[in-house]
């Protein structure tokens, strides 16, 4: 068959909950809440990339972004964050 044609998406998100705990009846009781934007890319290697944004708080689902609070320290140039 003919191979398929993917368009990449800049205006692709998707929103995505981790660390989930639940109380004794099965409610969230803790999570981090996180966004993935931009499209997911699929790489010769077999190799994903994509960037994604994880909120700290625990139940906060704020997703505003903030590159003065990046958990992640030291990263090169081409990996550093500065705007969403």
């Amino acid at each position: 068959g003919k191979p398929m044609i993917y368009a990449m998406r800049e205006d692709q998100n998707y929103f995505f909950r981790v660390r989930t705990m639940l109380d004794e009846h099965g409610r969230v009781k803790g999570a981090l809440y996180g966004k993935i934007a931009g499209d997911i890319k699929f790489g010769v290697n077999r190799i994903l990339r994509f960037n994604y944004y994880l909120n700290p708080t625990s139940l906060d689902r704020n997703m505003e972004f903030d590159p003065q609070r990046n958990l992640f320290t030291r990263l090169r140039s081409l990996e550093e964050i500065k705007e969403p």
